[in-house]
Parts: structure tokens; C-alpha cells; sequence
């Protein structure tokens, strides 16, 4: 009998992408923190990564950095949350 990790006790979960609706009904629940000019160029960005995309929502929504800044200084890509 194979041993298991007591770690290792969940389920794999696979998440496919958000479609550009589905993150549009994100944009709405959190305020409408993307204008329609920004919210093309978010999922453009993202390409609906369920994490990058919770991320961009929560710096924008939570006033860390406006959506302009998010997407046009590379701000996004040198958060705490995510590095690349």
C-alpha cells in the first residue's frame, strides 16, 4: 500500500479561463473598477487567468493602484502578488 502525505489531502481542482462575459460580471460585482477603455486591454493582459485576473480586480478595486496604472507602468508585473 502506497503512502500519502497527511499534506496532500485535496482534491485537484483544474480551472479553465474566464470568458471576457464572466469577467466582465467581475468587473460589475466589484464596483466597475475597469472602464470600458481599460477593461479590453485587462482581459487582453490576462486573457482571463482566474488568478491574475481575482488579482487585477482586487488592486484595482481596493484603490492600490488605479486601472491606468495597472495596465500602462507595468505596475501589474511587480505587485507582491505575481512576478513575471
Amino acid at each position: 500500500m502506497p503512502s500519502q502525505s497527511p499534506f496532500n489531502v485535496a482534491t485537484v481542482c483544474h480551472l479553465a479561463d474566464f470568458t471576457e462575459e464572466e469577467v466582465a460580471k467581475l468587473n460589475d460585482l466589484h464596483g466597475h473598477p475597469f472602464t470600458k477603455e481599460y477593461f479590453k486591454q485587462l482581459y487582453d493582459l490576462v486573457g482571463g487567468h482566474p488568478y491574475l485576473t481575482r488579482v487585477a480586480m482586487y488592486l484595482v478595486a481596493g484603490k492600490e493602484l488605479s486601472s491606468k496604472e495597472l495596465l500602462t507602468s507595468g505596475s501589474f508585473r511587480k505587485t507582491e502578488w505575481i512576478e513575471w
